[in-house]
């Protein structure tokens, strides 16, 4: 193959590749995530100051995932209110499942909000955004896709999953 085919076939890929990152829905702002990240074996979690993504890993014949979504509202008065206190409550690991990490996640939220209202705040209204959603396996980054760097004497070629420059 010459490098006039090889640098089609890049351009090809790339396009694809781009394709399919404008239609993920996974591909949030991942400044928002800076805090910490747990990769288990079905599971992908990420959290930052105000908001965690808990997605569910593609494994071999499933089509249809999951992703979790759980913010906490900026404004809340309580101090105690926040993500590192959530993530110490939920003790999320490894080895966990997405539904058993799902599930940890809720009923962390609920001992926050328990301990808000016991510390005399009366009502919690729009502290907590849950959301969930199946998303087609495509549309979340690989456990283990590394960035394929191409370096060739007439063009370079860096791509990873849902990036491409």
């Amino acid at each position: 193959m010459d490098n006039v085919k090889i640098a089609r076939e890049l351009v090809r890929i790339s396009q694809l590749i781009t394709e399919l990152s404008r239609s993920a829905k996974t591909n949030r702002p991942m400044q928002n995530y800076k805090e910490g990240k747990i990769v288990g074996n079905g599971m992908r979690m990420m959290w930052g100051r105000f908001s965690t993504l808990l997605e569910e890993l593609p494994t071999k014949g499933k089509k249809k995932l999951k992703i979790f979504d759980l913010s906490l509202w900026k404004g809340a008065d309580d101090p105690y209110f926040n993500m590192s206190n959530l993530m110490r409550e939920a003790k999320i690991s490894k080895s966990d499942s997405y539904d058993r990490a799902k599930k940890s996640l809720e009923e962390a939220a609920e001992v926050l909000i328990d301990a808000a209202m016991g510390r005399g705040f009366k009502s919690t209204p729009n502290w907590i955004n849950i959301g969930e959603e199946a998303v087609h396996y495509l549309e979340i980054d690989p456990k283990d896709a590394p960035p394929i760097n191409v370096k060739a004497k007439d063009f370079s070629f860096h791509s990873e999953w849902t990036k491409f420059e």
